[in-house]
């Protein structure tokens, strides 16, 4: 799988790879394949700078589908991390079962609410160390309700042993 990408450069030079819908341009926002090489690296690396072990740690990807979603999953297939998906549409019951057999030590979520729904389950997510979320701004409320938001699950999180990463 780690050489999809790789090969996807070559094939399109360095075409289009991975789109996002932006309603404010009514389009699509690309990323290239290139772009996703490196942020997947980055990623990657960032999952080793976290103690994760090749063929042996267990990574959660907590999100619907998204360009976060593909860097993240790819980045486990860098360095032979093993990617567990796991969807909303499971119910946070499954969700938190699915953590717990699978031994994750790191979670992917793509918003505040999957964040919320680990740390309220985090007696079933006993071996989880790290939180990785990649959109944290809530848009419905203010940017200072949001910073205080952020703020209190960041606490919780330490209070629970977790880390809490933003992605980039």
């Amino acid at each position: 799988m780690n050489d999809v990408l790789s090969n996807g450069a070559k094939l399109s030079i360095d075409g289009k790879c991975i789109g996002s819908i932006n309603k404010a341009k009514n389009g699509v926002d690309w990323l290239t394949f290139e772009q996703v090489l490196q942020r997947s690296k980055h990623f990657a690396d960032g999952l080793l700078h976290f103690g994760l072990k090749p063929k042996h740690s267990t990574f959660g990807i907590y999100s619907i589908n998204t360009p976060e979603y593909t860097i993240a999953e790819y980045g486990c297939y860098r360095h032979s991390i093993i990617a567990i998906p796991i969807y909303e549409t499971l119910g946070s019951n499954i969700c938190a079962f699915i953590a717990k057999q699978a031994e994750l030590s790191a979670i992917f979520c793509d918003n505040l609410d999957r964040v919320v729904n680990v740390l309220n389950n985090a007696n079933d997510f006993q071996f989880l160390k790290h939180i990785i979320v990649s959109h944290h701004d809530d848009e419905s409320i203010s940017a200072s309700d949001n910073q205080q938001h952020l703020e209190t699950l960041k606490s919780k999180a330490q209070s629970l042993g977790l880390t809490r990463m933003l992605f980039v």
